[in-house]
């Protein structure tokens, strides 16, 4: 005859199961949220590495414009303008002006982004895009340039703390205004934190008077 299990021993086992169970379910608790935060992390980063790389080509693919434009290039000491054909918030291959600037508070140096909006009346349109963070002190852009006498001379680039350089260009550019071979971003002690090459600038774009004169 088989003898059943007594009230003690099934309440052991329950207890037992119960713990089992708890420890299971805190186990799977503690991997989801392991995962949640991978996944948070990485999706941070991925987000950081793609607006970082589109800030540098829209950077990268800035273009000539007229001397009487505002989107002429400018740079200064912690900002800078011009005008893109690789902007972040419109249409691939559509010119628009965007500004570049480094900010500094308790938190820290950091770049910002931001594009033209659509309409001078919606603020909103163009909010500023957070880039990078940075470290040092004093930290602000430098602009680097190739001359003709520099080319021939085969010496390195030219910089300058702002653009368009205080020295005329070589070749002297008397109705638009390129952008710099190279836009860097150092600290007081010289070293690099960002640099961004240009594509190759291209001439300014036909304004409706250009298609006036040439028709």
């Amino acid at each position: 005859m088989t003898r059943g299990f007594t009230l003690l021993e099934t309440l052991i086992a329950l207890v037992i199961a119960s713990i089992t169970a708890l420890v299971l379910l805190e186990s799977l608790t503690a991997i989801a949220r392991t995962t949640a935060r991978v996944d948070e992390a990485a999706g941070d980063a991925l987000r950081h590495e793609l607006t970082t790389t589109a800030t540098e080509d829209a950077l990268a693919a800035a273009i000539a414009d007229y001397l009487d434009s505002e989107g002429a290039f400018v740079g200064e000491a912690r900002r800078l303008r011009g005008v893109t054909k690789r902007p972040l918030l419109a249409p691939y291959g559509a010119p628009r002006p965007f500004t570049m600037q480094i900010v500094e508070d308790e938190d820290g140096a950091r770049l910002r982004y931001r594009e033209q909006a659509p309409s001078p009346n919606d603020a909103d349109a163009a909010p500023w895009i957070e880039v990078l963070s940075l470290e040092g002190e004093d930290i602000h852009f430098l602009y680097a340039y190739r001359s003709l006498d520099t080319l021939y001379a085969g010496e390195p680039p030219v910089r300058s703390e702002t653009w368009p350089p205080e020295e005329p260009l070589n070749p002297f550019y008397d109705y638009f205004r390129p952008p710099p071979d190279l836009v860097l971003i150092v600290n007081a002690e010289g070293a690099v934190l960002w640099a961004v090459a240009s594509d190759g600038w291209q001439a300014p774009p036909l304004r409706p008077s250009d298609l006036e004169e040439a028709l």
